[in-house]
């Protein structure tokens, strides 16, 4: 058990679907936020992740945001930079931003499941952040 804990484990219960499993660095993915803040807003987190919620609300055609849960906000607040780092994300179709807002808003829910499901069958996110992943900007 000591030398499960030290690294990732996977399990599928069908075989067929890690065919498809490939690793991803989420160090990567802190640089690249690391590097959004230090590149867009001279290393100002705060003022960075408050535009990143902007940028990625216009992006997404996000409204009614009065309605959204404090805690949904703050879910929102904090997968921001990421999301802001996606190229091209105003160009997603209605259906995969629908689904993106559908993500953003099970972040902070209850039970991570539905937050790690949801994002597991986008596949336009899924492609998008394992291609963040495969950069190292800093």
């Amino acid at each position: 058990m000591h030398k499960l804990s030290v690294s990732d484990v996977l399990f599928h219960a069908d075989p067929a679907q890690m065919d498809n499993w490939r690793d991803m660095s989420t160090e990567n993915l802190a640089y690249v936020v690391t590097d959004y803040f230090a590149r867009k807003h001279r290393g100002d987190r705060q003022r960075g992740a408050g535009r990143a919620k902007d940028t990625v609300s216009k992006a997404l055609d996000l409204t009614g945001l009065s309605e959204w849960s404090l805690r949904e906000l703050d879910g929102f607040k904090r997968l921001a930079p990421l999301l802001a780092s996606i190229p091209k994300l105003e160009s997603w179709n209605a259906q995969d931003k629908a689904d993106l807002v559908r993500i953003i808003r099970a972040k902070p829910g209850p039970h991570e499941r539905s937050f790690v499901l949801l994002c597991a069958t986008h596949a336009r996110l899924k492609l998008a952040i394992e291609k963040l992943a495969a950069t190292r900007s800093l």
